[in-house]
């Protein structure tokens, strides 16, 4: 029971961990998603400074600024792909473990129902042990009661034969 009891415990452990894993692998995918269209506004955005600067500033300028901020966006883009592919493999993991577990759980709640109902089967033959127990002691006690009641007769009989030749005997003399 213990042992159930331990697999169990694991068992909400590892499934706490997977929702944990599902939960942090949404919210980076929105994240990856809410940087894929900042990465597309500032293209469009850019777009519209190249046109605007050509009247107000010099291209150079916005277009390394733009540049770094491109940069800085794909450096986060790729940091964040890596942890989720990292949660993906941890919640394949996860799911894998769950699986284990569910397999181990099993195995044991069919040895736990065999034992069960060889619990049962044994329950109900000791009890039907018990009743033939009590019957014998009955009968036990019948027997001894008729070896008593059988001596006695015996004695009597025994009296009556020996009451019987002593009268013979007397008939004869």
């Amino acid at each position: 029971m213990r042992c159930y009891q331990n697999l169990q415990r694991q068992h909400r452990s590892v499934v706490k961990k997977h929702q944990a894993s599902v939960q942090r692998i949404k919210k980076l995918s929105s994240k990856i998603s809410t940087l894929k269209l900042r990465q597309e506004g500032k293209g469009r955005e850019a777009e519209k400074d190249d046109r605007s600067s050509r009247l107000v500033a010099p291209l150079k300028e916005k277009n390394d600024a733009a540049t770094s901020t491109n940069d800085e966006m794909q450096k986060t883009n790729q940091r964040l792909k890596l942890h989720l592919q990292e949660l993906v493999s941890q919640h394949d993991l996860d799911t894998l473990r769950l699986a284990l577990q569910e397999e181990k759980l099993k195995k044991i709640l069919k040895f736990h129902n065999e034992y069960k109902a060889r619990h049962v089967a044994l329950k109900e033959e000791l009890h039907f042990l018990e009743i033939e127990r009590n019957r014998l002691e009955e009968y036990k006690e019948e027997v001894s009661d008729l070896r008593e009641q059988n001596m006695f007769l015996e004695e009597k009989v025994q009296e009556l034969i020996l009451q019987g030749v002593v009268n013979d005997q007397e008939g004869e003399d």
